[in-house]
């Protein structure tokens, strides 16, 4: 094989492997940003939900 084609092959598969590796780092970041911003929004409404649960205790709404 000549130099030129060795060459334009190397170059293409270093290429190839820079791509897919930035592209998996994107999308762990994107991953980790929303499994983030869930995970408040889902802790919020939990708190939101116990608040609301307390209140109805102590006012003696929901209980025996």
């Amino acid at each position: 094989m000549k130099l030129w084609k060795r060459m334009a092959l190397w170059s293409l598969l270093l290429f190839i492997v820079i791509f897919n590796i930035s592209g998996l780092a994107i999308i762990e970041s994107s991953h980790a940003s929303e499994l983030r911003g869930e995970l408040g929004r889902v802790l919020e409404q939990q708190q939101t939900l116990s608040s609301g649960i307390e209140v109805l205790l102590q006012n003696g709404i929901a209980g025996t």
